[in-house]
């Protein structure tokens, strides 16, 4: 029976079982969402398994093959075809046919060779420009490509160029027919910046502050709204410049034809319910290009988005002079070479430019994933593969954590406190993997509902696994009424849904203050976690007041078990001890501050103030209380021990303890639900 290739539990199909299906964005990136369907892994094999085992190159003759003659490789064609004879050039300084052929295999040797050209000489080369077979030139200055002075978007495949120019019969045959005025500038496109618009003329770098990368915050790993209509809007923005040359003498392009209103709609500052602006759907239709019939009936007529939603990664690559497409191999993804053929870059130019759903793009996501094998999966690193494991036995170990994979996929977790959490993947706050939600109650948490909860990733730490990120989180929510004292936003979730948690926080109002409950002008506010008790900063440091302040022989009952209430002898101090770790420190204090173990009392061990130290007690409270602060304080909160005073000398211990001290300190609600 078929494994899943994440957790290696059983599962019908080949692939990913429904619960690590629920966390793939975060594990692989968005291209997981582009996943063929069986069906569409039939259809392309079809036309790819008489090749296998095979050269690339024979497979990608097989493809074109199969759509000779369709509407998704006619687009770049001429409409007045160059005579084979025509001079390349008729300016003033006109090429002969051979002139032009020894030119091209120069730059082809220089250019398009194993060892790239230095810098210098690259801009030389380019700067000088490459004549094509139309008659025009292609030329890059400042890092800006020009066809025949028109400024073309983007990057271009030079190298490839070159190849075709000076290859086969069959190449050069392509690279005659093709319309370069078209098929460069929406090459061109697949390489622009996708969230930020690149000021075309130079008169415009000052409009548009937005758009600088410096007053952006990008999370490069999820994607915003009509993702999937980026390379359209670029194309959009462009098309100026790519049909200026079609126009008649003296004739001016319409409003539309700017390009600024689409430059908004690649950016990710956009909002989400925003819609682009009319597109002319008749003036486009006259270019014959097949995916704007394609976009027009998908949105109707512009008026529903979608379908533009949906995102599935890069496919077309243009990088130092060649043209890529991202395929998988061994469960990575791996940038394949192209071969220099027009024809075929047209038609994955086509396919890649359709609707994320229309069958044209799904047949170039499925070129992607099977190109080396019919049933080529994405496969996580095995760091998160063991992470998504230990989540899988977290959740399977407990009876308030469980998966739900319909609806509002995610996980459902139960709280101590009562409340529960919907935890999913996605955007989060700060760039966070995950999304925590709070719900009052299991329907609304299983609705997908409920109150956003700033939960997110420590900027200063290394990326952890997904799965670890996520289990760690999962686990803090579990015990939530331990883990608010740390995580502020979950402690006003609580306190605003738990009404013992209100009375709590007005309680400890009348006996603070107000104002210092808020944190102004107090010094240790961001030590003390007002969310949670308080314990580490309130109830550690009341407890060495009473430590020093007793004399010899005085007596404390410390329990034996792991958690209990401690005592002592002819005072009302007392506090509960939760924790092995709490023990360790009451231990901690007491030795620094005289007092030793002396036998047994029922459930209970005896400790008895045997000496008074006075001279190294702030030393030994330094060493003691550092690794408690960096395992449960606040990242640069002052230090704890400025919280301790100094202790007193044995000839002026203090006569009695004040009132104030000399009663149980009140562990605050949650001490009292656990005890019921």
């Amino acid at each position: 029976m078929p494994e899943c290739v994440v957790c290696a539990s059983e599962i019908e199909n080949k692939g990913w079982c429904s619960r690590c299906e629920l966390f793939a964005d975060v594990l692989v990136g968005p291209g997981v969402s582009g996943r063929p369907s069986d069906a569409e892994r039939a259809d392309m094999e079809e036309v790819l398994a008489p090749d296998r085992g095979r050269t690339g190159e024979t497979r990608w003759r097989s493809l074109l093959a199969a759509h000779a003659g369709s509407e998704d490789i006619l687009w770049m064609k001429r409409r007045d075809p160059v005579a084979d004879d025509e001079p390349v050039d008729g300016g003033a300084f006109p090429l002969t046919e051979e002139e032009v052929e020894n030119g091209l295999q120069f730059l082809r040797q220089r250019l398009a060779g194993r060892a790239h050209p230095e810098t210098h000489e690259l801009r030389r080369l380019l700067q000088r420009g490459i004549p094509l077979p139309d008659g025009s030139w292609l030329n890059r200055g400042e890092n800006v490509w020009s066809l025949d002075g028109e400024v073309v978007p983007g990057e271009m495949p030079y190298a490839h160029l070159l190849r075709a120019m000076t290859g086969t019969k069959n190449e050069r045959r392509q690279v005659q027919e093709c319309d370069f005025s078209l098929l460069l500038g929406v090459m061109g496109t697949l390489s622009m910046p996708r969230h930020h618009a690149q000021r075309r003329p130079r008169r415009h770098q000052g409009e548009h502050w937005r758009d600088v990368r410096m007053f952006l915050r990008l999370h490069q790993e999820v994607h915003g709204p009509l993702e999937g209509a980026t390379l359209f809007f670029s194309w959009m923005e462009w098309i100026e410049s790519i049909l200026r040359s079609r126009h008649a003498a003296g004739e001016r392009p319409r409003n539309w034809m700017q390009g600024m209103a689409w430059a908004h709609f690649r950016n990710r500052g956009r909002h989400r319910n925003e819609m682009p602006p009319e597109v002319p759907w008749a003036d486009l239709a006259e270019l014959g290009m097949p995916w704007v019939s394609r976009w027009d009936q998908e949105t109707i007529g512009g008026t529903e988005w979608r379908s533009a939603e949906v995102w599935s990664g890069p496919a077309l690559i243009v990088s130092r002079g060649r043209l890529f497409l991202r395929m998988l191999r061994g469960g990575r993804w791996k940038r394949v070479p192209l071969p220099p053929w027009p024809e075929l870059w047209a038609l994955l130019l086509s396919w890649q430019l359709s609707p994320p759903e229309h069958p044209a793009h799904r047949r170039l996501r499925t070129l992607q994933w099977i190109w080396d094998e019919p049933d080529g999966e994405l496969i996580p690193a095995e760091q998160d593969c063991r992470a998504l494991s230990l989540l899988h036995s977290v959740c399977d170990a407990n009876d308030r954590c469980e998966y739900q994979e319909e609806g509002a996929p995610g996980i459902i977790v139960e709280g101590t406190s009562g409340l529960f959490y919907h935890v999913r993947c996605g955007q989060g706050a700060h760039g966070a993997r995950f999304r925590v939600s709070g719900c009052t109650s299991a329907e609304q948490a299983h609705q997908g509902g409920g109150t956003p909860i700033c939960i997110r990733e420590h900027p200063g730490i290394q990326r952890l696994p997904a799965g670890d990120i996520l289990a760690s989180v999962v686990l803090t929510l579990m015990d939530d009424q331990r883990s608010q004292q740390n995580l502020g936003p979950l402690a006003d979730f609580i306190r605003a849904n738990i009404p013992h948690a209100a009375y709590r926080l007005k309680a400890e109002r009348e006996w603070r203050g107000d104002r210092q409950v808020r944190g102004d002008q107090n010094r240790f506010f961001h030590m003390h976690n007002f969310g949670g008790w308080q314990r580490w900063t309130r109830a550690f440091p009341g407890l060495y007041e009473i430590l020093i302040r007793l004399p010899l022989d005085s007596v404390m009952l410390l329990p034996r078990e792991q958690r209990g209430r401690l005592l002592f002898e002819g005072n009302r101090f007392s506090m509960m001890v939760r924790d092995e770790e709490e023990r360790e420190l009451v231990e901690g204090l007491a030795r620094a501050t005289g007092w030793r173990p002396r036998g047994e009392h029922d459930a209970h061990v005896r400790w008895v103030r045997v000496d008074v130290p006075f001279e190294r007690v702030r030393h030994w409270l330094v060493e003691l209380l550092g690794p408690f602060q960096r395992r449960h304080g606040l990242r640069g909160a002052p230090p704890w021990w400025n919280l301790y005073r100094d202790p007193f000398p044995p000839a002026n211990l203090p006569q009695r303890i004040p009132d104030w001290l000399n009663q149980p300190f009140d562990d605050g609600p949650e001490d009292l639900f656990d005890a019921a």
